[in-house]
């Protein structure tokens, strides 16, 4: 029985991958609940199947057509279909939802217009199920990294759920997930418990049984919990670096890596 014991930092607002995933840290709980439509392969820098077995892109780059697997079910037992994925995508540029994602959509055909106001027709937005395992793209200019930007965003919800509890969708009572974990409770403040999902299509692959995120309001807490054998990874705060570095124990257990970001100053 294996268990991995993880830390919370930030107190996830909500597991809607919506809004959830704009936050590094939630993000890792989302991915443990849903599936995404293609998947980022850090090791090959490429993407690679997901929910989708495949895909082709049009010659003038425009037209993305993916293939659903036809064996991934809700945990309520309905099935995953491509219909999920054409409202999820729309309703991540619903400006009713306010994602905080929604601005990286722009490229699809319809959507600059939907987000600027000018129109408020959700259905001109460039993503259409064609039956229920293939869903179509359409983009508003080519745009060679649109896998990966698939990769990061494209974790489709259950549009029956969604539909039905509304905003509430996501409350342990009411969720509806298809990835490798089930949840078993979410508490504020607190902690967030994960079980493996015995449904998931690739469940033979998943080596873990549970998943426990515990919430700490500072790093330093997380780190005296991970040296108390509590948690199994912990951040390192910069005033621990150098005692952290010069333990015989921890610094055989410290890694360091390099972190690709872009930043901006903001002059007022």
């Amino acid at each position: 029985h294996k268990v991995l014991n993880l830390l919370l930092t930030y107190d996830p607002k909500s597991l809607d991958p919506a809004i959830g995933l704009y936050a590094a840290q939630v993000k890792v709980v989302v991915e443990c609940l849903f599936e995404p439509l293609v998947r980022f392969d850090f090791e090959t820098q490429s993407a690679v199947p997901a929910l989708a077995r495949s895909w082709e892109v049009s010659p003038d780059g425009l037209v993305w057509t993916f293939k659903l697997r036809d064996d991934v079910v809700w945990s309520d037992g309905v099935p995953v279909t491509a219909h999920d994925v054409e409202f999820s995508f729309k309703r991540l540029v619903d400006p009713a939802v306010a994602s905080p994602l929604s601005g990286r959509l722009i490229l699809l055909k319809g959507a600059k217009e939907v987000l600027s106001g000018e129109s408020n027709d959700l259905s001109s937005i460039g993503v259409e199920a064609l039956d229920d395992y293939t869903v179509r793209f359409t983009l508003a200019y080519p745009a060679p990294y649109f896998l990966v930007l698939v990769a990061s965003l494209g974790f489709p919800v259950p549009q029956h759920a969604v539909e039905e509890y509304g905003e509430e969708w996501t409350d342990p009572a009411n969720i509806v997930t298809d990835g490798p974990f089930l949840m078993k409770n979410f508490i504020h403040y607190n902690k967030i418990d994960l079980v493996k999902n015995p449904d998931y299509y690739d469940a033979q692959n998943v080596d873990i049984d549970e998943v426990h995120f515990i919430y700490v309001d500072s790093e330093s807490t997380g780190l005296a919990m991970y040296e108390a054998g509590e948690v199994d990874t912990a951040s390192v705060p910069f005033a621990e670096i150098d005692r952290v570095k010069s333990d015989p124990v921890l610094s055989k257990e410290f890694v360091s890596v390099p972190w690709l970001a872009t930043q901006e100053v903001q002059f007022n």
